[in-house]
């Protein structure tokens, strides 16, 4: 949102109600809470964040991910339930899939990261193999 302070009151209005409110669920409570959660008026979005919500249960994420993805399921179902829309982020177009089946259709592929962290490793192992 660009900040005017010219704007009439009408328009800060409208800014408001443009904008995307879209509410992270790393926490167990968010999840015991989510039903209610999506009938707040204006939210528009949840995600799941599996690394944190795996910290706050004490758990290695590397040793639950067959657990942490049925919970990401169930929390898109009930956001599709109340026609709040599930973001999910995907590494690959390959995982796509899984989750359009589930209906969801707002993605976002790759963080800079991770996709840095790909292409130096591959890159890197390259040079040293050259070297």
């Amino acid at each position: 949102i660009r900040m005017d302070l010219r704007a009439t009151q009408e328009q800060h209005i409208q800014r408001l109600q443009d904008v995307v409110l879209c509410f992270m669920i790393e926490k167990p409570e968010a999840m015991d809470e989510l039903e209610a959660i999506c009938q707040l008026p204006g939210v528009d979005m949840v995600q799941f964040g599996p690394s944190d919500y795996s910290l706050s249960m004490g758990w290695n994420r590397g040793e639950c991910g067959e657990k942490l993805k049925e919970i990401e399921k169930q929390m898109i179902e009930t956001a599709l339930k109340y026609n709040v829309r599930p973001r999910c982020e995907i590494n690959s177009a390959e995982e796509a899939k899984w989750y359009m089946d589930l209906g969801v259709r707002d993605l976002s592929i790759g963080d800079e990261v991770r996709i840095l962290e790909n292409y130096w490793t591959k890159e890197g192992q390259k040079l040293r193999s050259m070297l």
